[in-house]
């Protein structure tokens, strides 16, 4: 199964935190299923970690070392997204929740998240 994962599971899952849910666990360890980060997710880490509002146990260098020893590929970000996020009905204005959840609809993966927003659109949820 092909499955995204929304920045704060990537987050969480690097330090194995108890707000993980079983199922998501269970998923994430999965190695039958296809783990993937949008860039849109790297890209507001490191936005993150600038502004001193997140701390990573690694450093930034190293986290793309850490997703492929961890089998997580990055999803890029393609025109199709662009347009499945120009349809997107506004049930709130995060830039990065919107494209991941766009990315979700056009390839057709669920997202693991415990996001509620995310319920508001036609995404399947893993939670």
């Amino acid at each position: 199964m092909d499955i995204l994962m929304d920045t704060h599971v990537l987050l969480w899952s690097l330090e194995w935190d108890p707000k993980l849910s079983k199922i998501a666990i269970e998923k994430i360890e999965n190695v039958r299923n296809n783990l993937y980060i949008s860039i849109a997710s790297l890209w507001e880490i490191s936005i993150k970690l600038r502004l001193n509002k997140l701390t990573l146990n690694i450093p930034l260098i190293q986290l793309q070392s850490h997703l492929k020893q961890k089998s997580i590929d990055i999803l890029p970000i393609v025109f199709g997204d662009i347009i499945v996020n120009s349809g997107l009905e506004n049930h709130h204005n995060d830039p990065f929740d919107r494209i991941i959840i766009s990315q979700s609809i056009n390839n057709q993966f669920p997202i693991i998240t415990y996001d509620k927003n995310f319920k508001k659109y036609s995404v399947d949820i893993i939670w």
